[in-house]
């Protein structure tokens, strides 16, 4: 009887003993539970920023083959040297402060801003400027923005102002010559700048130094480039042309593009390039072209 007592005693103080867990048990319990949690939230988080890393990246791949695409489209069909007649066609780089390249036979440039005459049967006496400054003067107006240039065609103000064209962005301007005054020399120059003397139908707002243009746009919409910027350089290496005893007439058979990618913190993120045979025989040249040229230094 004694044995059967002290066997149900032993039962019942190991059913207590098992009811549940010490405290130390819970401790470890929670300790490896927050360890597994940490775990799974850092490896969800990698996931995610690594999502959206390689979506910024197919942005930036998508933003840099529209902007060759475009640049490509003008580049290959712009206007040829006839018999190396520079004024009927010719092709040139300028730095960043817009200043023009000397070109050298055999030796590389490159510059940021790309200039040539179109071969547009209606634009056969324009010129285009291709690089990411978009339309700015350089300046700021009173509240801190910066200062646009100006539009004008048939000698008069279109368009006082250019909004939403700010550097860092693919732009295509064009410049006509402002035959207004026979005779004066600086007419044979494209329009840019306003120099003293320069008569337009309504320039009473425009002063000396003013930036101008016949056109400007921006064909890539400014949602397609995200939160980025880019930064554009073209090269070429002029070479002679055999068919001249001139020296200094040098002609350009291709133009390197590249495009660099920048995100809002101005950290470099992608870049593409290419290179266009042009289709034309284009003259390289070092004279003056623009007003702004002839008020250069």
């Amino acid at each position: 009887m004694r044995r059967i007592i002290d066997f149900n005693k032993k039962r019942k103080l190991n059913i207590l003993s098992n009811a549940g867990f010490t405290m130390v048990e819970l401790i470890v319990s929670f300790a490896l539970m927050g360890i597994f949690m940490i775990a799974t939230t850092m490896a969800i988080s990698t996931s995610i920023t690594q999502y959206y890393h390689e979506r910024d990246l197919i942005s930036a791949f998508s933003l840099g083959d529209s902007v060759l695409s475009f640049v490509k489209e003008d580049i290959r069909t712009m206007q040829g040297s006839d018999n190396l007649i520079a004024a009927n066609g010719y092709i040139k780089l300028r730095d960043a402060d817009g200043k023009q390249i000397t070109g050298e036979a055999g030796t590389e440039i490159t510059g940021e801003t790309l200039e040539f005459v179109m071969s547009s049967a209606t634009e056969t006496d324009c010129v285009e400027q291709i690089d990411a400054k978009g339309f700015v003067t350089g300046e700021k107006n009173s509240d801190g923005t910066d200062k646009k240039g100006v539009l004008i065609k048939n000698h008069a103000i279109i368009n006082d102002a250019i909004e939403d064209m700010d550097s860092g962005y693919l732009t295509f301007r064009y410049y006509r010559k402002d035959n207004y005054e026979e005779g004066v020399n600086y007419k044979n120059c494209y329009m840019d700048y306003v120099l003293t003397g320069t008569e337009l139908a309504n320039s009473g707002i425009l002063e000396t130094g003013t930036r101008v243009a016949r056109d400007a746009e921006e064909r890539i919409a400014e949602s397609q480039y995200q939160r980025y910027k880019i930064e554009m350089e073209f090269s070429m290496t002029p070479e002679d042309y055999d068919e001249t005893s001139d020296a200094t007439d040098m002609i350009v058979r291709y133009v390197n593009i590249k495009v660099n990618i920048i995100d809002a913190d101005g950290n470099f993120v992608h870049s593409k390039e290419t290179s266009v045979a042009l289709q034309n025989k284009v003259l390289y040249k070092n004279e003056n072209t623009m007003y702004s040229d002839l008020n250069a230094g």
